[in-house]
Order: C-alpha cells, then sequence, then structure tokens
C-alpha cells in the first residue's frame, strides 16, 4: 500500500521530512544537520542527525561516488605501471566507452600485456615442499621403531613429558635421543639440499 506524500509530512518522525522548510519550520526538531535520502516510493526525504553523522554520511557519499567512478574509467596502457585507470576528462576522451570491463584477450591482442601466472611458481614452490617431506620421512624410515615413534609424536606438537611416558622412557632421554634424531635428520637434509 502506497503512502502518499501527505500522509508522509504529517508524520515525518517515521517517514522523515519533505522538504527542508519543513524540517527547519518544526518545533520538536532539536538537530542542526539532516541527512537526505529516497524512501522506497522514491520521494526525497530529509532526517534530522547530529553534526558528527551528517560529516560521517557526507564522507561515506563521496567515498562512494570516487569508487564508483573509477570503477566505471578505461584502463590505459602506463610505461611504467603497465595498466592503469584513465585519470583523464571521459567527456573529452575520444575512445568509445561501451561500459564493460575489457577482457584480458583485448588487452593482450592490443597493449602487448601479458598477465603474471604465479600458479607455476606456486606448484613448483608445493613440489619441493612435497619432496622434501618425502624426504625426511624416508630417511626417518631408516631408524628403529621407537625412534620412529619419537619422532611422530614430535611432529604431532607432543611434549618430551608425553613422548616419554609413550614410549616409557625418561624424559630426559627422550629429550637427549629427540635432540640427535633431529641433528641426524638436519644433516641428511643439508646433503639433500647439495
Amino acid at each position: 500500500m502506497r503512502v502518499t506524500r501527505t500522509e508522509k509530512n504529517q508524520n515525518p518522525m517515521l517517514f522523515g521530512y519533505g522538504s527542508l522548510e519543513q524540517l527547519q519550520s518544526d518545533p520538536e526538531s532539536k538537530q542542526t544537520h539532516w541527512v537526505p535520502f529516497k524512501d522506497a516510493d522514491g520521494d526525497l526525504r530529509f532526517i534530522p542527525c547530529t553534526e558528527e553523522y551528517f560529516h560521517w554520511h557526507r564522507n561515506e557519499e563521496r567515498n562512494e561516488r570516487r569508487r564508483k567512478d573509477t570503477e566505471s574509467r578505461c584502463l590505459i596502457h602506463s610505461e611504467k605501471f603497465g595498466l592503469v585507470k584513465c585519470r583523464s576528462d571521459c567527456s573529452q576522451c575520444s575512445k568509445v566507452r561501451d561500459g564493460f570491463s575489457i577482457s584480458m584477450d583485448y588487452i593482450r591482442e592490443n597493449y602487448d600485456f601479458e598477465f603474471a601466472d604465479d600458479s607455476f611458481e606456486a606448484e613448483q614452490v608445493e613440489r619441493q615442499e612435497q619432496e622434501q617431506r618425502d624426504f625426511i620421512w624416508n630417511a626417518v624410515a631408516e631408524f628403529d621403531p621407537a625412534d620412529q615413534e619419537i619422532l611422530k609424536l614430535f611432529n604431532e606438537g607432543k611434549t618430551d613429558a608425553v613422548i616419554a611416558e609413550v614410549v616409557k622412557k625418561s624424559r630426559s632421554m627422550v629429550q637427549e635421543r629427540r635432540a640427535k634424531l633431529v641433528k641426524l635428520l638436519n644433516e641428511k637434509l643439508g646433503k639433500y639440499g647439495e
């Protein structure tokens, strides 16, 4: 059910004021600032607010306009930065703007620009890390089962005291053995990296 402007103006606390004159002439309104908005019916309404809120709202509106303006601009080639958003006045632009984003193919064909593909490097790093993990666990497999259990529990984040309870040895023996095993693994890993 659509509410008429007259009905809205009769209840400004619910619907907002219909004009600045109405807002400024209302003796109940103690606020000195106001914020405009369009209601669901498309009518321009005004709401009184504090000065702090008024400035915050104004800045948010300005930032949103700037963001939309920047998004709508063309991408142009720059010697220093590659592709950048155009900062020229769009009304003076000789290029026809269709309002659509430029595709990667268009940029590649017209500007000889190649986008960086980091997936290959990421796969290389992941493969190297996996090979290193496999090498370490193959080296651990060469140790006796008690040492393997100590390293496995240490890798899971268990403390020396917890590991000692599990393997039924003293904490100091587990600590000493773990340190020796880690040193041996580091030496093997150093040889692997060469």
